[in-house]
């Protein structure tokens, strides 16, 4: 049937699972009002799953119970005033497109709604189900601030040669091959895998401070001048992720896998 069909459906290629992330997941209704249900990605097997719409709906409820806070309308209000009064005190150091770049994103008052994701790779939880986590999408109004610092902050260690990513795994097969030529052997090496549950919304902004000073103690004043601009740009933008969901607003402290 149906249902049976779209379970068995394995997506084409990356370009489908962006479509399914940029759009909100399907909804299906699959035989009345009561039915109404939900096509919702699985993490790493490029399937989908049908759930029903109060599954999806406590499922997502639950995260955000465990892992972000309610905020009231007047609080959002405060934090975008907060960021047009942070443009205003900035922008005689941004160029001209910096900032217009910034007061439109204000403008737009972007809040995005999280996304779920199943992970179908992991054992069944207790009760027969799949574990879920929640994709948090930095594209509320407040984010392009840290993300235009990291740019301009990127191009000036790149202007002055710094190697800021030598211990940066760039991916699973640079891995790989650096570890190939370490003649690691199981008779001699203990491996340690991490699989990490989330990043971004746990870092704290005292350890960016750190490692961009760590970086850039020998730049010139000037340079100096702007990277603490940056640096407040950024202390802003990681200050409140911001989510939405069913006309409810909140701020996200951060979390892993139900």
């Amino acid at each position: 049937d149906l249902q049976n069909a779209l379970e068995r459906y394995k997506l084409r290629s990356f370009d489908d699972i962006e479509l399914l992330f940029k759009s909100s997941p399907i909804k299906l209704n699959l035989g009345g009002e009561s039915e109404k249900s939900r096509l919702i990605p699985t993490d790493k097997t490029n399937f989908t799953k049908i759930i029903s719409m109060t599954t999806y709906k406590d499922m997502v409820r639950d995260h955000l119970t465990k892992t972000a806070t309610p905020i009231s309308h007047s609080a959002l209000q405060e934090i975008y005033t907060s960021a047009e009064n942070i443009l205003h005190e900035t922008g005689h150091h941004l160029s001209k497109d910096e900032y217009l770049f910034l007061e439109k994103s204000l403008k737009s008052r972007s809040i995005p709604t999280p996304k779920l994701l199943i992970k179908d790779h992991k054992p069944p939880n207790g009760n027969g189900k799949y574990p879920t986590c929640l994709v948090i999408l930095t594209t509320n109004f407040n984010a392009n601030f840290s993300k235009l610092s990291y740019s301009t902050l990127k191009a000036l260690l790149n202007k002055n040669r710094i190697n800021y990513s030598g211990r940066t795994i760039q991916q699973a097969l640079d891995l790989k091959r650096t570890l190939e030529t370490l003649n690691i052997c199981r008779d001699n090496t203990t491996i340690i895998s991490l699989d990490i549950e989330n990043m971004y919304p746990s870092i704290k902004y005292g350890l960016v401070k750190k490692a961009i000073n760590h970086f850039t103690s020998s730049f010139t004043p000037d340079e100096k001048a702007m990277i603490e601009v940056c640096c407040q740009l950024i202390k802003f933008g990681m200050g409140s992720t911001l989510l939405c969901f069913k006309d409810h607003y909140y701020e996200y402290n951060g979390g892993g896998i139900n």
